[in-house]
């Protein structure tokens, strides 16, 4: 039972960055960063994607339209026993028989993410926006009643967060001005987390150069989704978005939303600048064409996984 359905994938605050912030985990050294290389942290990265690929395709030997449809959208399930001590290890205290990838990858990653300049400005745009109006205490019901004064309310509000949360895309999207069109090598996500990108990217052009009925266009949509899925909808997004108990405030959910439609505007030029221009075809080489169809899904399909 390796797939299970869409849910709620950060409902649990132990997930997510609290009063405590974790400790760094060390760095590397692509793109440019002043923190040392964390091999072991790469490593850890390398098992988590091969054993990821592995269970998706002890169910799926073959990769067809259908799969790369479901690729990104459901969680993977995986073995505890299977994983190496060093993995188990980072999931401290669990004692599931089976992980979620969503949840073994946070483990890696995400106090990492949250010590990156990335994290550090996504937080602290959160704090800010939820200071400024409230945000603890504003539900919709409130919004409505202030909006019956003001009618202005909430697009001057609307207008502040989409600011807040396109410096966060900025970051993570390596956005430097306007004139820059988001690249990998400006980018301030950690390294260690884009060299696991990039393996399971890998894995998954491997797995197309084995299925020549899957063409280069089908191939780039499964590669986006993917990519979209490891940086955003499994780590980043969910700190926009808070836990549980903030699912009846307004601030939390705007900003989620902001945050969410900045980055789909940026994706695909950024997913370009790491993904290799098409040679042939899906089957010979696992570049992609220079246009995206991706964006214009990956804005509901992030919504589902989130809840």
């Amino acid at each position: 039972m390796p797939l299970s359905s869409r849910h709620r994938v950060d409902s649990s605050q132990r997930d997510l960055p609290g009063s405590r912030s974790p400790r760094p985990s060390g760095g590397v050294d692509m793109p440019p960063s002043m923190r040392q290389t964390d091999e072991g942290l790469i490593a850890l990265g390398n098992d988590a994607a091969r054993l990821i690929f592995n269970e998706i395709r002890s169910v799926k030997p073959v990769l067809s339209k259908d799969v790369i449809d479901s690729l990104a959208r459901f969680e993977v399930l995986i073995s505890r026993d299977s994983l190496p001590a060093e993995l188990r290890a980072k999931l401290g205290d669990v004692t599931d028989d089976r992980i979620s990838h969503a949840r073994l990858i946070r483990a890696i990653f995400l106090p990492l993410l949250t010590e990156s300049e990335v994290g550090k400005t996504l937080i602290a745009m959160r704090k800010m926006v939820m200071l400024q109006y409230d945000g603890t205490r504003l539900t919709l019901a409130e919004r409505l009643r202030i909006e019956e004064k003001d009618l202005g309310f909430k697009a001057r509000m609307q207008a502040n967060l989409e600011g807040q949360a396109r410096a966060c895309a900025a970051v993570a999207l390596g956005r430097v001005g306007l004139a820059q069109e988001a690249s990998l090598s400006a980018s301030k996500l950690p390294p260690e987390l884009i060299a696991f990108w990039k393996s399971m990217d890998l894995r998954l052009c491997a797995w197309a150069a084995e299925s020549p009925a899957i063409d280069a266009g089908q191939l780039r949509t499964a590669r986006e989704n993917l990519g979209f899925d490891i940086l955003f909808t499994r780590l980043m997004l969910p700190i926009a978005l808070g836990g549980a108990e903030e699912s009846h405030l307004v601030i939390p959910m705007m900003f989620f939303d902001a945050v969410k439609s900045a980055l789909v505007e940026d994706w695909p030029a950024f997913a370009g600048s790491m993904i290799t221009p098409p040679v042939s075809t899906a089957a010979t080489s696992p570049g992609i064409s220079s246009t995206s169809t991706t964006s214009a899904t990956l804005v509901g399909d992030t919504e589902k996984q989130i809840h």
